[in-house]
């Protein structure tokens, strides 16, 4: 006789990766590489696990990451850093300096980028707003699979319902100052990395 006080809702859905973790800007690099170089899920893993120890070796550090205090871009870059080792990979940082680019700039920027050649991606955080007086509801990592035309496909890892699975031209600023009700997500330029297999 079961005597738990939990009734189990048939509405009820499974937790899943990404959902209770806070690491998409992992992902976002593990997907990169498996986009430049083709890495199989083992070798994934593997760098995700060493990633984690050399990150929990530091605990200050990990304790940011866990509590979404960083921006992860150190932590990008450091992934980056590390498989650079063991992969050819270029990696080019295209707007490090201030002011941010138009949406226009940096759109047309990705586009000659990812259409320039084969095995490449951009990484970049983007902000999900759900009003533009509110904080973002989302900060999240991705790496962009293609783009054609007018939209720019991402290789994502979030499964949520309502995910972010592509960009059009118009659907982002690159300012936070520019949200407003018609475009709530932000790109942050500074995030943007170019990744190619050399």
């Amino acid at each position: 006789m079961n005597t738990s006080p939990f009734v189990h809702s048939r509405s009820a859905q499974p937790f899943y990766q990404g959902k209770l973790d806070v690491f998409c800007a992992l992902y976002a690099v593990l997907n990169g590489i498996r986009l430049t170089h083709g890495i199989s899920t083992l070798q994934a893993r593997d760098v995700l696990h060493s990633t984690l120890l050399s990150l929990a070796s530091d605990l200050p550090t990990f304790q940011a990451v866990l509590e979404q205090r960083t921006d992860y871009i150190a932590v990008v870059d450091g992934m980056l850093r590390s498989l650079a080792r063991s992969y050819p990979l270029q990696v080019v940082k295209p707007f490090t300096e201030a002011p941010a680019p138009e949406p226009a700039l940096l759109w047309n920027v990705c586009a000659s980028f990812m259409n320039g050649g084969t095995n490449r991606t951009v990484l970049f955080r983007f902000f999900r707003y759900i009003t533009p007086d509110t904080p973002p509801v989302n900060r999240h990592w991705t790496a962009v699979e293609r783009m054609r035309g007018k939209s720019m496909h991402l290789f994502d890892c979030s499964h949520e319902p309502g995910a972010i699975v592509d960009f059009a031209p118009e659907s982002f600023v690159t300012s936070h100052e520019d949200i407003d009700a018609g475009c709530l997500c932000c790109i942050d330029p500074a995030s943007l990395r170019f990744l190619s297999a050399r």
